[in-house]
């Protein structure tokens, strides 16, 4: 559980404070900007007929890189 909680922090969705648990940021500006470019992924997708499986699967090889 600790490790979820430090892999948040670490992405700037939670802020750990000592003494007084966890603060869920409402500030993330990456998700915001990868919010927009998964929207862009997915219309590019759709005007090519891609299958969503298809996509998912070239976003998994691109993460793991």
């Amino acid at each position: 559980m600790l490790h979820a909680y430090q892999t948040l922090r670490d992405e700037g969705f939670l802020e750990l404070r000592r003494g007084r648990g966890a603060i869920v940021m409402h500030d993330a500006p990456r998700l915001d900007d990868v919010r927009r470019l998964a929207a862009e992924l997915a219309a590019a997708a759709r005007e090519r007929q891609l299958a969503p499986d298809t996509v998912l699967a070239l976003v998994r090889e691109e993460l793991a890189r």
